[in-house]
């Protein structure tokens, strides 16, 4: 996953995710619990995790079988 945030960074992988919940409505309440001490890394693992097993998780697009 890539987010380029509206100033133009980019985040990648489960770094997008705190970016990507505070644009959303409601988005910040859920992002909050990342700046916890120890979130990011316990959201990196569950991104790398989902992102392996992307194809058993339910997506049937191409897209999710590029590098496997």
């Amino acid at each position: 996953m890539h987010l380029v945030a509206p100033d133009g960074r980019v985040f990648v992988g489960a770094e997008a995710l705190a970016p990507l919940l505070r644009l959303l409505p409601r988005g910040g309440v859920w992002a909050a619990p990342l700046s916890l001490p120890g979130a990011n890394r316990l959201a990196g693992a569950v991104y790398r995790w989902v992102a392996r097993r992307r194809h058993r998780l339910g997506c049937a697009s191409p897209v999710c079988r590029r590098g496997d």
